[in-house]
């Protein structure tokens, strides 16, 4: 007979003091059991996984102000839920049994009963195999919610989206995040959210007026991103598909004062569908950037003086960085740079101001290493290495290089040097 969890931290004596524990008990385990385990201590935090006893319902703590329940069989009497609640989580899309439409709809009936009935101090919620859109709008949740989690179906009717076109979310939402979602572009995001995670979602397409008036190959359809409220400070994209049947990836329009994009795509089948760029304009306010993707980006637009911090992902071939040069080492600014790397643009402006430091020395910036399977370099407001790879066929180098550092001739036997040139997009 399969063990069932439960994981839960209680306080002691006061409420800067608190233990955690799991406890394993069997679904036959009596209700008293489980109930003098919860209500004999002050438990605020409760994890619980498993099928347990369905003859008596025990119920939560009243301390209780943080809940999880994992594939929960039986055993509470979760209705009405602890006065006191903040958190909820309902995750039951791992249940082996969990099988066919009838199946679905109860649970979500069950869920749909708990949320409604969750207290006005609910601030977090986490639930999947849950068709939102299904509800009434504007949506019925807690007023005071400010973490909204959406998560997938998994196995059932894994080959149909759930949209999520015209859905008005609580404007009280900081943070949504979305998972396996059909995402158009009037989704009425809140006004004040802080933070968006789409993971697995698909961008909706839209028929062009007139149907056949667009430039894309689909003949008409394009998809877009929604609007992206000016409060956004975060937005990271898993495995975002927004391709497909040779149309375009559109154009991603940040928000004024983003400070974190993160753009990934991890064990996708088909990463040419995914968000791979282009990128629009980067604000001033960006501070990190993470560009994980199969196909890298083929050119990441004008990089702002504020950026802190850049991650590229480990198959890029094609990099180019240009703007303002930050001066110093680029290591440390952008990272070692990806071993696959074959094109690399590094186009600085470094100003008349920054010539050269107070000390008379250049300020130009450092390259970091260069891989050696490099094929092309375009430079210039840069010091060269002392040595270059000896894999380098073209070398294009602007008007403010510093070349002091270089030991070994430049021009080499199958190489294209050309110095003092204009930038020219590659």
């Amino acid at each position: 007979m399969p063990l069932s969890k439960l994981t839960f931290t209680a306080l002691v004596g006061v409420a800067t003091a608190a233990f955690w524990t799991t406890e394993v008990v069997s679904p036959a385990t009596p209700a008293g059991v489980i109930s003098q385990l919860l209500l004999r201590r002050k438990v605020v935090s409760l994890t619980a996984e498993g099928c347990f006893s369905s003859c008596t319902k025990v119920p939560l703590p009243s301390t209780l102000t943080c809940l999880k329940l994992k594939n929960v069989r039986g055993g509470f009497a979760a209705n009405p839920l602890p006065p006191s609640l903040t958190s909820l989580a309902m995750l039951i899309s791992g249940e082996e049994d969990f099988i066919g439409d009838d199946a679905v709809d109860i649970r979500q009936a069950r869920m749909a009963t708990l949320i409604a009935a969750a207290p006005p101090t609910l601030t977090s919620l986490e639930v999947d195999c849950f068709s939102l859109e299904s509800l009434p709008q504007p949506l019925q949740l807690p007023p005071r919610l400010r973490e909204l989690t959406l998560r997938q179906y998994w196995d059932i009717n894994t080959s149909t989206l759930r949209p999520i076109g015209d859905t008005i979310l609580l404007s009280s939402l900081d943070m949504l995040t979305l998972e396996v979602y059909g995402i158009g572009s009037h989704l009425q995001l809140p006004r004040d959210l802080r933070t968006l995670c789409l993971e697995s979602c698909m961008l909706s397409e839209r028929v062009l007026n007139g149907g056949g008036g667009g430039t894309g190959a689909n003949g008409g359809r394009i998809t877009q991103f929604p609007v992206l409220p000016d409060s956004l400070i975060t937005l990271e994209l898993e495995s975002l598909y927004s391709g497909g049947d040779g149309s375009q990836h559109p154009v991603l329009t940040l928000p004024p004062n983003i400070q974190r994009l993160r753009v990934t795509c991890e064990q996708a089948s088909e990463p040419d569908l995914m968000f791979s760029g282009p990128l629009g304009l980067l604000p001033p306010s960006l501070r990190t950037l993470v560009f994980d993707h199969p196909d890298g980006c083929a050119a990441l637009p004008p990089l702002p003086p504020g950026l802190r911090a850049l991650t590229l992902g480990n198959n890029l071939q094609r990099l180019s960085l240009m703007g303002w040069s930050p001066g110093g080492s680029l290591h440390s600014a952008i990272g070692p740079l990806p071993a696959t790397l074959t094109h690399f643009t590094c186009w600085l402006d470094r100003g008349q101001e920054e010539d050269e430091d107070g000390d008379g020395y250049s300020s130009h910036a450092q390259l970091p290493l260069l891989p050696q399977g490099l094929q092309e370099l375009y430079a210039n407001g840069i010091t060269l290495p002392a040595a270059l790879p000896a894999s380098l066929r073209v070398v294009r180098l602007g008007k403010d290089v510093d070349m002091s550092a270089l030991e070994e001739p430049l021009d080499m036997p199958g190489r294209r040097v050309e110095v003092d040139c204009e930038y020219q997009a590659t």
